[in-house]
């Protein structure tokens, strides 16, 4: 995981249980956006193994826009996605994939 934060400094992670800390922190720190920019593997490790799309509920209730964007396709978790918006009456979560998001030299 790689993030740069507020001070413009970039922090890698690479150990499983440090990026859980670490999204955990981020999820509960955001008061306006949360964008998430994963492959669909990862995406699926991330919210299936630790109870994340019970958070990016609670992010909504607290009115968090959140943007995911992800290499490939899951009607699973899109499904999911439509039912959360159709529950708050918008589209808070945005959701679309992309083949390209692999490569950034092509955006």
């Amino acid at each position: 995981m790689t993030y740069e934060n507020m001070t413009n400094q970039t922090l890698e992670i690479t150990d499983s249980n440090e990026v859980n800390t670490e999204i955990n922190s981020l999820i509960e720190r955001c008061t306006k956006e949360l964008i998430i920019f994963s492959s669909i593997k990862l995406i699926h490790i991330i919210l299936n193994n630790n109870n994340y799309l019970n958070k990016l509920s609670r992010l909504l209730k607290r009115e968090v826009t959140i943007r995911i964007l992800i290499d490939g396709v899951d009607q699973h978790l899109m499904r999911y996605i439509t039912q959360l918006n159709a529950e708050i009456g918008y589209n808070m979560i945005q959701f679309l994939y992309s083949h390209e998001l692999g490569n950034l030299k092509n955006w």
